[in-house]
Protein backbone atom coordinates (compact mmCIF):
# COMPACT_ATOMS: atom_id res chain seq x y z
CA UNK A 1 0.00 0.00 0.00
CA UNK A 2 3.17 2.16 0.77
CA UNK A 3 4.09 1.83 -2.26
CA UNK A 4 1.06 2.34 -4.31
CA UNK A 5 0.42 5.53 -2.39
CA UNK A 6 4.18 6.85 -3.46
CA UNK A 7 3.94 5.72 -7.02
CA UNK A 8 0.32 7.82 -6.84
CA UNK A 9 2.18 10.88 -4.92
CA UNK A 10 4.54 10.84 -7.15
CA UNK A 11 2.96 11.06 -10.32
CA UNK A 12 0.48 13.68 -8.96
CA UNK A 13 3.89 16.20 -8.58
CA UNK A 14 5.32 15.19 -11.49
CA UNK A 15 2.01 16.61 -13.19
CA UNK A 16 2.03 19.38 -11.08
CA UNK A 17 -0.98 18.11 -9.53
CA UNK A 18 -2.01 15.22 -6.91
CA UNK A 19 -3.89 11.86 -7.22
CA UNK A 20 -5.49 10.20 -4.55
CA UNK A 21 -7.27 6.51 -4.80
CA UNK A 22 -9.70 4.25 -3.10
CA UNK A 23 -10.43 1.08 -2.43
CA UNK A 24 -13.40 -1.10 -2.87
CA UNK A 25 -15.01 0.13 0.58
CA UNK A 26 -14.31 4.19 0.07
CA UNK A 27 -11.31 3.77 2.25
CA UNK A 28 -8.74 6.39 0.83
CA UNK A 29 -5.50 4.64 -0.16
CA UNK A 30 -4.04 7.91 -1.00
CA UNK A 31 -4.75 11.65 -1.21
CA UNK A 32 -3.27 14.84 -0.77
CA UNK A 33 -1.30 14.95 2.17
CA UNK A 34 -0.45 18.55 2.25
CA UNK A 35 -3.96 19.92 2.74
CA UNK A 36 -5.11 16.82 5.55
CA UNK A 37 -5.10 17.54 9.28
CA UNK A 38 -1.75 15.52 10.40
CA UNK A 39 -2.99 12.42 12.82
CA UNK A 40 0.73 10.84 14.10
CA UNK A 41 -1.38 7.98 15.66
CA UNK A 42 -3.93 7.05 13.56
CA UNK A 43 -3.89 3.71 12.15
CA UNK A 44 -6.74 3.58 9.79
CA UNK A 45 -7.39 4.33 6.14
CA UNK A 46 -9.49 7.39 6.09
CA UNK A 47 -12.85 7.14 4.97
CA UNK A 48 -14.74 9.02 1.60
CA UNK A 49 -17.19 11.00 4.58
CA UNK A 50 -13.40 12.36 6.08
CA UNK A 51 -11.64 13.12 2.63
CA UNK A 52 -15.34 15.09 1.99
CA UNK A 53 -14.90 17.46 5.11
CA UNK A 54 -11.48 18.33 5.41
CA UNK A 55 -11.57 18.63 0.68
CA UNK A 56 -15.12 20.36 0.20
CA UNK A 57 -13.57 21.66 -2.86
CA UNK A 58 -13.32 18.16 -4.01
CA UNK A 59 -16.93 16.83 -3.14
CA UNK A 60 -17.83 16.56 -6.62
CA UNK A 61 -15.15 14.71 -7.73
CA UNK A 62 -15.37 12.14 -4.61
CA UNK A 63 -19.27 11.96 -5.10
CA UNK A 64 -18.47 10.61 -8.38
CA UNK A 65 -16.76 7.98 -7.37
CA UNK A 66 -19.52 5.97 -5.82
CA UNK A 67 -21.45 5.13 -9.01
CA UNK A 68 -18.32 5.29 -11.33
CA UNK A 69 -17.98 2.00 -13.36
CA UNK A 70 -15.31 2.93 -16.51
CA UNK A 71 -13.65 6.55 -16.23
CA UNK A 72 -14.58 10.38 -16.08
CA UNK A 73 -13.09 13.73 -16.28
CA UNK A 74 -14.42 15.86 -13.71
CA UNK A 75 -13.95 19.74 -13.20
CA UNK A 76 -13.46 21.76 -10.54
CA UNK A 77 -14.48 25.23 -10.26
CA UNK A 78 -12.28 25.93 -7.50
CA UNK A 79 -9.54 23.67 -6.30
CA UNK A 80 -8.01 24.62 -2.99
CA UNK A 81 -4.92 23.46 -3.75
CA UNK A 82 -4.00 24.58 -6.81
CA UNK A 83 -6.52 28.03 -6.39
CA UNK A 84 -7.74 27.59 -9.79
CA UNK A 85 -10.05 25.51 -11.65
CA UNK A 86 -8.85 21.96 -12.58
CA UNK A 87 -9.61 18.67 -13.81
CA UNK A 88 -9.90 15.46 -11.90
CA UNK A 89 -9.46 12.15 -14.28
CA UNK A 90 -11.42 9.50 -12.66
CA UNK A 91 -10.54 5.73 -13.36
CA UNK A 92 -12.50 2.49 -11.97
CA UNK A 93 -10.53 -1.00 -12.34
CA UNK A 94 -13.26 -3.37 -11.60
CA UNK A 95 -10.14 -6.16 -10.64
CA UNK A 96 -10.26 -4.51 -7.74
CA UNK A 97 -12.93 -2.09 -7.37
CA UNK A 98 -10.55 0.93 -6.84
CA UNK A 99 -11.02 4.35 -8.13
CA UNK A 100 -8.13 6.58 -8.78
CA UNK A 101 -8.19 10.30 -9.17
CA UNK A 102 -5.66 12.42 -10.81
CA UNK A 103 -6.45 16.24 -10.41
CA UNK A 104 -4.76 18.48 -12.92
CA UNK A 105 -4.94 22.60 -12.65
CA UNK A 106 -6.74 23.37 -16.20
CA UNK A 107 -3.89 25.31 -17.17
CA UNK A 108 -1.60 22.31 -17.59
CA UNK A 109 -4.20 20.08 -18.91
CA UNK A 110 -2.63 18.82 -22.78
CA UNK A 111 -3.15 15.93 -25.06
CA UNK A 112 1.04 15.36 -23.45
CA UNK A 113 -0.71 14.77 -20.21
CA UNK A 114 -3.41 12.47 -21.33
CA UNK A 115 -1.30 10.55 -23.13
CA UNK A 116 0.99 9.74 -20.32
CA UNK A 117 -2.20 8.93 -18.01
CA UNK A 118 -2.62 6.05 -20.32
CA UNK A 119 0.27 4.47 -19.82
CA UNK A 120 0.31 5.24 -15.92
CA UNK A 121 -2.70 3.57 -16.03
CA UNK A 122 -1.29 0.91 -17.61
CA UNK A 123 1.44 0.33 -15.22
CA UNK A 124 -0.60 1.02 -12.36
CA UNK A 125 -3.02 -1.75 -13.19
CA UNK A 126 -0.27 -4.25 -14.18
CA UNK A 127 1.03 -3.60 -10.53
CA UNK A 128 -2.15 -3.51 -9.18
CA UNK A 129 -2.54 -6.96 -10.30
CA UNK A 130 0.29 -8.28 -9.30
CA UNK A 131 -0.21 -7.10 -5.41
CA UNK A 132 -4.06 -8.53 -5.75
CA UNK A 133 -2.40 -11.98 -6.27
CA UNK A 134 0.30 -11.47 -3.48
CA UNK A 135 -1.89 -10.03 -1.20
CA UNK A 136 -4.53 -12.59 -2.14
CA UNK A 137 -2.41 -15.24 -1.12
CA UNK A 138 -1.13 -13.46 2.01
CA UNK A 139 -4.24 -12.63 3.46
CA UNK A 140 -5.85 -16.10 2.93
CA UNK A 141 -3.18 -17.72 5.31
CA UNK A 142 -3.40 -14.41 7.57
CA UNK A 143 -7.09 -14.89 7.67
CA UNK A 144 -7.24 -18.40 8.10
CA UNK A 145 -4.94 -17.82 11.50
CA UNK A 146 -6.84 -14.74 12.38
CA UNK A 147 -9.90 -17.02 12.24
CA UNK A 148 -8.38 -19.58 14.29
CA UNK A 149 -7.13 -17.44 16.66
CA UNK A 150 -10.75 -15.82 17.04
CA UNK A 151 -12.35 -19.33 17.74
CA UNK A 152 -9.69 -20.27 20.40
CA UNK A 153 -11.13 -16.51 22.51
CA UNK A 154 -14.35 -17.36 21.95
CA UNK A 155 -13.84 -20.76 23.30
CA UNK A 156 -11.95 -19.24 26.38
CA UNK A 157 -15.09 -16.79 26.72
CA UNK A 158 -17.45 -19.37 27.03
CA UNK A 159 -15.50 -21.54 29.77
CA UNK A 160 -14.26 -24.31 27.35
CA UNK A 161 -11.01 -25.99 27.55
CA UNK A 162 -9.12 -25.30 24.69
CA UNK A 163 -5.77 -26.48 23.22
CA UNK A 164 -2.64 -24.16 22.74
CA UNK A 165 -2.24 -22.57 18.97
CA UNK A 166 0.40 -23.04 17.16
CA UNK A 167 2.45 -20.09 17.75
CA UNK A 168 5.32 -20.21 14.38
CA UNK A 169 7.02 -17.57 13.20
CA UNK A 170 7.16 -14.52 15.80
CA UNK A 171 5.63 -11.87 13.78
CA UNK A 172 2.51 -10.06 14.54
CA UNK A 173 0.11 -12.90 14.42
CA UNK A 174 2.65 -14.76 15.99
CA UNK A 175 3.03 -12.83 19.19
CA UNK A 176 -0.99 -12.68 18.74
CA UNK A 177 -1.50 -16.39 19.52
CA UNK A 178 1.37 -16.15 21.84
CA UNK A 179 -0.29 -13.81 23.92
CA UNK A 180 -3.99 -15.98 23.73
CA UNK A 181 -2.25 -18.72 24.65
CA UNK A 182 -0.58 -16.90 28.09
CA UNK A 183 -4.17 -14.99 28.35
CA UNK A 184 -5.90 -18.48 27.95
CA UNK A 185 -3.90 -20.08 31.13
CA UNK A 186 -4.05 -17.52 33.37
CA UNK A 187 -8.05 -17.17 32.46
CA UNK A 188 -8.34 -20.97 33.18
CA UNK A 189 -6.67 -20.22 36.97
CA UNK A 190 -9.12 -17.15 37.57
CA UNK A 191 -12.36 -18.91 36.16
CA UNK A 192 -11.13 -22.00 38.67
CA UNK A 193 -10.48 -19.39 41.92
CA UNK A 194 -13.70 -17.87 41.06
CA UNK A 195 -15.38 -20.99 40.97
CA UNK A 196 -14.36 -21.68 45.30
CA UNK A 197 -15.09 -18.47 45.79
CA UNK A 198 -18.08 -18.26 44.11
CA UNK A 199 -19.01 -21.69 46.48
CA UNK A 200 -18.09 -20.56 49.20
CA UNK A 201 -20.11 -16.97 48.94
CA UNK A 202 -23.14 -19.30 48.09
CA UNK A 203 -22.79 -20.79 51.51
CA UNK A 204 -22.09 -17.91 53.55
CA UNK A 205 -25.36 -16.15 51.61
CA UNK A 206 -27.60 -19.54 53.10
CA UNK A 207 -26.08 -19.28 56.42
CA UNK A 208 -26.91 -14.82 55.91
CA UNK A 209 -30.50 -16.91 55.38
CA UNK A 210 -30.57 -18.61 58.01
CA UNK A 211 -29.48 -16.26 60.55
CA UNK A 212 -32.50 -13.67 59.51
CA UNK A 213 -34.85 -16.83 60.22
CA UNK A 214 -33.55 -17.32 63.49
CA UNK A 215 -33.92 -13.74 64.10
CA UNK A 216 -37.74 -13.83 62.47
CA UNK A 217 -38.03 -16.78 65.09
CA UNK A 218 -36.83 -14.93 68.23
CA UNK A 219 -38.81 -11.88 67.71
CA UNK A 220 -41.96 -13.72 66.56
CA UNK A 221 -41.93 -15.62 69.51
CA UNK A 222 -41.48 -12.60 72.23
CA UNK A 223 -45.41 -11.33 71.76
CA UNK A 224 -46.59 -14.52 72.87
CA UNK A 225 -44.72 -15.94 75.42
CA UNK A 226 -44.48 -12.25 76.58
CA UNK A 227 -48.50 -12.49 76.97
CA UNK A 228 -48.38 -15.39 78.32
CA UNK A 229 -46.13 -14.60 81.09
CA UNK A 230 -47.98 -11.31 81.88
CA UNK A 231 -51.15 -13.75 82.47
CA UNK A 232 -49.41 -15.97 84.79
CA UNK A 233 -47.85 -13.69 86.42
CA UNK A 234 -51.39 -11.91 87.18
CA UNK A 235 -52.81 -15.19 88.22
CA UNK A 236 -50.52 -15.13 90.72
CA UNK A 237 -50.87 -12.07 91.59
CA UNK A 238 -54.81 -12.81 92.42
CA UNK A 239 -53.75 -16.48 94.08
CA UNK A 240 -51.56 -14.52 96.57
CA UNK A 241 -54.45 -12.00 96.95
CA UNK A 242 -57.05 -14.40 97.54
CA UNK A 243 -54.79 -16.45 100.00
CA UNK A 244 -54.51 -13.67 101.89
CA UNK A 245 -58.71 -13.50 102.04
CA UNK A 246 -58.62 -16.93 103.44
CA UNK A 247 -57.51 -15.97 106.83
CA UNK A 248 -60.89 -14.32 107.22
CA UNK A 249 -64.19 -15.69 105.93
CA UNK A 250 -65.25 -15.08 102.50
CA UNK A 251 -68.10 -14.87 100.08
CA UNK A 252 -69.47 -16.37 97.11
CA UNK A 253 -68.50 -13.37 95.49
CA UNK A 254 -65.07 -13.68 96.18
CA UNK A 255 -64.63 -17.42 94.93
CA UNK A 256 -66.60 -16.41 92.02
CA UNK A 257 -63.87 -13.09 91.22
CA UNK A 258 -61.13 -15.53 91.47
CA UNK A 259 -62.16 -18.43 89.58
CA UNK A 260 -63.52 -16.31 86.91
CA UNK A 261 -59.71 -14.38 86.76
CA UNK A 262 -57.94 -17.72 87.11
CA UNK A 263 -59.72 -18.90 84.21
CA UNK A 264 -59.22 -16.33 82.03
CA UNK A 265 -55.38 -16.00 82.44
CA UNK A 266 -55.43 -19.14 81.96
CA UNK A 267 -57.37 -18.95 78.29
CA UNK A 268 -54.89 -16.05 77.25
CA UNK A 269 -51.74 -18.39 78.51
CA UNK A 270 -52.92 -21.76 76.40
CA UNK A 271 -53.94 -19.13 73.73
CA UNK A 272 -50.76 -17.58 73.49
CA UNK A 273 -48.43 -21.12 73.79
CA UNK A 274 -50.77 -22.66 71.32
CA UNK A 275 -49.58 -19.65 69.00
CA UNK A 276 -45.98 -20.46 69.75
CA UNK A 277 -46.11 -23.78 69.06
CA UNK A 278 -47.60 -23.23 65.64
CA UNK A 279 -44.81 -20.80 65.48
CA UNK A 280 -42.11 -22.49 66.59
CA UNK A 281 -43.32 -25.73 63.99
CA UNK A 282 -43.64 -23.32 61.25
CA UNK A 283 -39.79 -22.29 61.40
CA UNK A 284 -38.55 -25.69 62.34
CA UNK A 285 -39.98 -26.39 58.75
CA UNK A 286 -38.54 -23.87 57.32
CA UNK A 287 -35.50 -24.20 58.75
CA UNK A 288 -35.11 -27.84 57.91
CA UNK A 289 -36.36 -27.48 54.53
CA UNK A 290 -33.59 -24.61 53.88
CA UNK A 291 -30.90 -26.97 55.29
CA UNK A 292 -31.80 -30.12 53.02
CA UNK A 293 -32.04 -30.76 49.98
CA UNK A 294 -34.56 -34.00 49.79
CA UNK A 295 -37.97 -33.87 48.15
CA UNK A 296 -41.44 -33.81 49.72
CA UNK A 297 -45.14 -33.11 48.86
CA UNK A 298 -46.10 -29.79 50.35
CA UNK A 299 -49.11 -26.72 50.31
CA UNK A 300 -47.77 -23.99 48.33
CA UNK A 301 -49.88 -21.71 50.02
CA UNK A 302 -48.44 -23.06 53.82
CA UNK A 303 -44.97 -22.69 52.55
CA UNK A 304 -45.37 -18.69 51.58
CA UNK A 305 -46.89 -18.35 54.79
CA UNK A 306 -44.37 -19.95 56.30
CA UNK A 307 -41.60 -18.06 54.30
CA UNK A 308 -43.33 -14.51 55.56
CA UNK A 309 -43.07 -15.25 58.83
CA UNK A 310 -39.46 -15.31 58.61
CA UNK A 311 -39.31 -11.97 56.88
CA UNK A 312 -42.22 -10.13 59.05
CA UNK A 313 -39.51 -8.32 61.36
CA UNK A 314 -37.80 -7.02 58.04
CA UNK A 315 -40.89 -6.16 56.33
CA UNK A 316 -42.30 -4.53 59.58
CA UNK A 317 -39.31 -2.61 60.20
CA UNK A 318 -39.42 -1.48 56.46
CA UNK A 319 -42.87 -0.18 56.80
CA UNK A 320 -43.43 -2.52 53.42
CA UNK A 321 -46.78 -3.66 52.73
CA UNK A 322 -47.40 -7.34 51.45
CA UNK A 323 -49.77 -8.76 49.62
CA UNK A 324 -50.17 -12.53 49.09
CA UNK A 325 -52.92 -13.85 46.71
CA UNK A 326 -52.17 -17.88 46.87
CA UNK A 327 -54.98 -21.07 46.39
CA UNK A 328 -55.21 -23.15 48.92
CA UNK A 329 -55.59 -26.05 46.55
CA UNK A 330 -51.98 -26.28 44.72
CA UNK A 331 -49.40 -29.18 46.08
CA UNK A 332 -46.48 -29.69 44.83
CA UNK A 333 -44.24 -32.41 45.14
CA UNK A 334 -40.49 -31.11 44.79
CA UNK A 335 -37.71 -29.21 47.05
CA UNK A 336 -39.26 -27.06 49.23
CA UNK A 337 -35.74 -25.51 50.76
CA UNK A 338 -35.01 -24.20 47.24
CA UNK A 339 -38.38 -23.04 46.52
CA UNK A 340 -38.17 -21.17 50.07
CA UNK A 341 -34.54 -19.65 48.98
CA UNK A 342 -35.55 -18.70 45.92
CA UNK A 343 -38.83 -16.36 47.21
CA UNK A 344 -37.08 -14.82 50.32
CA UNK A 345 -34.12 -14.14 47.70
CA UNK A 346 -37.01 -12.08 45.43
CA UNK A 347 -38.59 -10.46 48.81
CA UNK A 348 -34.89 -9.69 49.71
CA UNK A 349 -34.10 -8.45 46.45
CA UNK A 350 -37.11 -6.01 46.43
CA UNK A 351 -36.50 -4.85 49.76
CA UNK A 352 -32.70 -3.87 48.88
CA UNK A 353 -32.90 -2.45 45.43
CA UNK A 354 -36.77 -1.53 44.68
CA UNK A 355 -37.45 1.00 47.50
CA UNK A 356 -34.08 2.88 47.71
CA UNK A 357 -35.98 6.36 47.45
CA UNK A 358 -39.87 5.20 47.61
CA UNK A 359 -41.13 4.38 51.54
CA UNK A 360 -43.30 2.93 51.82
CA UNK A 361 -43.48 0.03 48.71
CA UNK A 362 -45.78 -2.94 47.97
CA UNK A 363 -44.72 -6.78 47.18
CA UNK A 364 -47.12 -8.58 45.40
CA UNK A 365 -47.01 -12.38 45.87
CA UNK A 366 -49.37 -14.58 42.66
CA UNK A 367 -49.50 -17.83 42.19
CA UNK A 368 -51.36 -19.50 38.94
CA UNK A 369 -51.78 -22.61 37.14
CA UNK A 370 -50.21 -22.25 33.76
CA UNK A 371 -51.54 -25.52 32.62
CA UNK A 372 -52.17 -28.87 34.50
CA UNK A 373 -48.75 -29.28 35.82
CA UNK A 374 -47.20 -26.45 35.90
CA UNK A 375 -47.14 -23.38 38.32
CA UNK A 376 -46.17 -19.42 37.52
CA UNK A 377 -45.45 -17.67 40.78
CA UNK A 378 -45.02 -13.88 40.50
CA UNK A 379 -43.31 -11.45 42.82
CA UNK A 380 -44.21 -8.23 42.00
CA UNK A 381 -43.12 -4.83 43.22
CA UNK A 382 -43.68 -1.20 42.66
CA UNK A 383 -40.23 0.32 43.17
CA UNK A 384 -37.11 1.97 41.26
CA UNK A 385 -37.36 -0.71 38.22
CA UNK A 386 -34.64 -1.76 36.05
CA UNK A 387 -33.26 -0.19 32.73
CA UNK A 388 -32.76 -2.97 30.17
CA UNK A 389 -29.37 -3.28 30.52
CA UNK A 390 -29.61 -4.26 34.00
CA UNK A 391 -32.40 -6.71 33.02
CA UNK A 392 -29.94 -8.43 30.80
CA UNK A 393 -27.15 -9.12 33.64
CA UNK A 394 -29.97 -9.26 36.43
CA UNK A 395 -29.02 -13.33 36.72
CA UNK A 396 -25.10 -12.97 36.70
CA UNK A 397 -23.38 -13.79 39.11
CA UNK A 398 -21.40 -11.09 41.91
CA UNK A 399 -23.31 -8.42 39.44
CA UNK A 400 -24.92 -5.64 41.92
CA UNK A 401 -25.97 -2.14 41.21
CA UNK A 402 -25.33 -1.70 44.89
CA UNK A 403 -21.97 -2.80 45.58
CA UNK A 404 -21.19 -2.31 48.93
CA UNK A 405 -24.60 -1.01 49.95
CA UNK A 406 -26.24 -3.94 50.95
CA UNK A 407 -25.97 -6.37 47.75
CA UNK A 408 -23.79 -8.97 47.32
CA UNK A 409 -24.69 -9.82 43.79
CA UNK A 410 -25.57 -13.26 44.22
CA UNK A 411 -28.80 -13.59 45.24
CA UNK A 412 -30.84 -13.20 41.95
CA UNK A 413 -27.98 -15.44 40.60
CA UNK A 414 -28.46 -18.48 43.19
CA UNK A 415 -32.55 -17.87 42.24
CA UNK A 416 -31.80 -18.49 39.14
CA UNK A 417 -29.88 -21.75 39.56
CA UNK A 418 -32.31 -23.38 42.07
CA UNK A 419 -35.19 -22.51 39.98
CA UNK A 420 -34.29 -23.83 36.22
CA UNK A 421 -31.77 -26.50 38.11
CA UNK A 422 -33.30 -28.40 41.34
CA UNK A 423 -36.66 -27.12 40.61
CA UNK A 424 -36.56 -27.93 36.95
CA UNK A 425 -38.83 -24.56 36.02
CA UNK A 426 -37.70 -20.89 34.29
CA UNK A 427 -37.53 -17.56 35.98
CA UNK A 428 -38.11 -14.58 33.65
CA UNK A 429 -38.33 -10.76 34.49
CA UNK A 430 -40.09 -7.38 33.45
CA UNK A 431 -39.44 -3.99 34.53
CA UNK A 432 -39.55 -0.71 33.48
CA UNK A 433 -38.01 2.49 35.70
CA UNK A 434 -40.33 4.26 37.91
CA UNK A 435 -42.73 1.61 37.18
CA UNK A 436 -41.56 -1.58 39.37
CA UNK A 437 -40.35 -4.98 38.88
CA UNK A 438 -41.78 -8.35 38.02
CA UNK A 439 -40.03 -12.02 38.65
CA UNK A 440 -42.42 -15.19 37.21
CA UNK A 441 -41.10 -18.64 38.03
CA UNK A 442 -42.95 -20.97 36.38
CA UNK A 443 -42.27 -24.24 38.02
CA UNK A 444 -43.23 -28.25 37.52
CA UNK A 445 -45.73 -29.25 40.43
CA UNK A 446 -43.47 -32.29 40.42
CA UNK A 447 -39.75 -31.94 39.99
CA UNK A 448 -37.75 -33.48 37.70
CA UNK A 449 -35.71 -36.59 39.48
CA UNK A 450 -31.87 -35.80 40.50
CA UNK A 451 -28.36 -37.23 41.35
CA UNK A 452 -28.37 -37.13 45.31
CA UNK A 453 -25.20 -36.52 46.72
CA UNK A 454 -23.21 -39.10 47.96
CA UNK A 455 -23.76 -40.12 51.90
CA UNK A 456 -20.96 -42.23 51.78
CA UNK A 457 -19.07 -41.51 55.57
CA UNK A 458 -22.37 -39.51 56.53
CA UNK A 459 -22.29 -39.14 59.87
Amino acid sequence: MADIASILSQYGRENDGYVFALDADGKAISFPESAIEFQPYRNTLRTVNELDEQLPWLRQALNATQSLTGSKLVTIESDGIFGEASYVHLIHFPQTGWVIGLAIPKSQLTAAADHMGFFLMMAIGGLLLVVGIIAAITARNLLGKIQQTTQQVWELIEGETTQELTVGNMNEVGELRQAVNAYGEKLKALLSRLEAIQDELVQNEKLSSLGSLVSGVAHELNTPIGNARMSSTSILDTKKAFMQKLEQPITRDDLDQFLTHVEGGARIVERNMSRASELIRAFKQLAVDQTSDQIREFDLHLLVNEVLLSLRPTLQNEEHSLKVEIPASIQFNSYPGALTQALINLINNALIHAFIERKPGSIQIQATMEETDRVNITVRDDGAGMTPEVQKRIFDPFYTTRLGQGGSGLGLHITFNLVTGILGGRIEVQSELEKGSCFTMTIPLIAPERAQPNSEGAS
